[in-house]
């Protein structure tokens, strides 16, 4: 299984130790659903993924995990599956390709490609699953946030905390993890440094991910 760094950021920085139930949208082959697996003990972990040979790996990541019992894996697309339950975490990692970059495997680009599920089509979903004490977590480009504050917004979700990341010492940010909450607050806005100008991980970096990269 592929492990990305912006995917274990996302994962240990946006952990719920009292979930019951957790959604991961897109989990590809389940990086992030077995993260929350791992961090909420007793939280059952439902994971959509719409790729048929990402859902296959997610279903043998799953079931060779020691948290098998607590992952389901549902096939489909996230706007057209029902949901009959509210969700205390849900998470979403999307791949960033525009409709001029695209993968050169067409599964791929099906599930990468902003043109198949932008923001406005699953962030308001997602938000009306959401249990009111809970909050939803994304990660995006940079130039990508004041649209997810807008569309959240007509849903009753608002940016609470927000994680932007820099990937080296003296380079500008990329990317961002914005957690939404329901009711209005000034998010908590952390920085957060993967790499020093050696190359060489920073300390921020190695404390955020240190129970999920066991070599560092």
């Amino acid at each position: 299984m592929k492990v990305t760094e912006d995917a274990v950021i996302m994962g240990a920085w946006c952990g719920m130790a009292s979930a019951k139930w957790i959604l991961d949208i897109g989990t590809g082959t389940g990086l992030l659903a077995l993260m929350m697996a791992q961090q909420s003990a007793k939280a059952q972990v439902d994971a959509i993924e719409i790729d048929t040979g990402a859902a296959e790996q997610a279903h043998d990541n799953f079931k060779n995990s020691p948290w098998s019992n607590r992952l389901h894996l549902i096939k489909g697309d996230f706007r057209e599956v029902i949901v009959e339950r509210k969700y205390d975490l849900i998470v979403c990692n999307p791949q960033f390709y525009t409709a001029d970059i695209q993968s050169p495997v067409a599964t791929r680009a099906l599930a990468r490609s902003e043109a198949h599920m932008p923001l406005a089509d699953w962030v308001p979903r997602a938000l009306a699953l959401l249990h009111p004490d809970g909050k939803l977590v994304t990660m995006l480009p940079l130039a990508g946030g004041e649209e997810l504050r807008c569309i959240a917004q007509e849903s009753g979700g608002f940016a609470s905390r927000q994680l932007t990341i820099m990937p080296r010492m003296g380079m500008p940010a990329g990317r961002i993890v914005v957690e939404l909450t329901f009711g209005a607050c000034q998010p908590i806005v952390e920085n957060l440094i993967v790499r020093e100008e050696s190359g060489t991980y920073s300390e921020s970096f190695k404390k955020l991910t240190s129970a999920f990269y066991l070599a560092l």
